[in-house]
């Protein structure tokens, strides 16, 4: 038994817990607002902690398992798909330089349609600050007048990019670094040496993906560390060495 009685909620994410007890309770109480913003550095884990929230609304809809999500149901396999009747991600479309006005008409479009699926219709909206001035304000009279039952999520690491007027209309969720002992903490746990946990968690300056994509890619880590060495070695020369290193 735990916070939330017979539901368990498996979301593996390395800090931001007190992000993730309030998402856990929304989803138990059903007590949603229509729009959420979601900012804080690249790297932070904003990402992986909005596609478990979204996948546990559904599969806590269905109740089809006591542990959420379970990943297993249709619902979970379906969002990983991309194929969710009531699930849509926009994204900045391929060579383009800004989300598009028409992008925006298309996710109204879906969002005032029934879902073939369950009560919930949810839409994310990835690198939020990267919406047209057109696109801002069609999203904004949408935020402002949400279809029964919908859920809009901004993504952003740039959230002065995002309209003022958005951001007082959206409940906003802030993520912060996370400690430098809970990412080393977590590296030790997953197999990282002592001195390699300490090396990564100290390179990340809070940012726990980073720290993961290097503990992943060790010889990329290794020509960093490599590099970060040479270059505070050549500070410690004369200022021709250092122009010649440079070069």
């Amino acid at each position: 038994m735990n916070e939330h009685g017979e539901f368990k909620f498996n979301w593996p994410v390395l800090g931001h817990q007190n992000i993730i007890k309030y998402l856990q309770r929304l989803i138990i109480s059903k007590q949603f607002v229509s729009s959420y913003l979601f900012f804080g550095p690249e790297d932070i884990g904003k990402k992986t902690l909005v596609n478990f929230f979204v996948k546990s609304i559904f599969c806590f809809e269905n109740q089809s398992s006591k542990d959420f999500p379970c990943g297993e149901c249709k619902d979970c396999k379906d969002i990983n798909k991309n194929i969710h009747p009531g699930y849509m991600e926009v994204n900045l479309e391929d060579g383009k330089k800004n989300i598009s006005i028409e992008q925006v008409r298309e996710l109204k479009e879906r969002l005032y349609l029934t879902s073939a699926r369950g009560s919930y219709k949810v839409v994310i909206i990835n690198q939020a600050d990267l919406l047209s001035i057109e696109a801002s304000n069609a999203l904004l009279k949408l935020i402002e007048e949400p279809p029964k039952n919908s859920i809009i999520i901004l993504i952003t690491k740039k959230v002065e990019n995002i309209l003022p007027t958005i951001r007082s209309r959206t409940q906003n969720i802030i993520f912060h670094n996370v400690s430098l002992k809970e990412i080393r903490n977590h590296l030790v746990k997953v197999g990282a040496s002592e001195k390699l946990a300490r090396e990564l968690s100290e390179f990340s300056s809070g940012i726990p993906g980073l720290a993961m994509s290097y503990y992943k890619d060790l010889d990329l880590w290794n020509n960093k560390k490599n590099g970060l060495n040479e270059m505070l070695e050549i500070l410690d020369k004369p200022l021709n060495e250092r122009l010649s290193w440079v070069d």
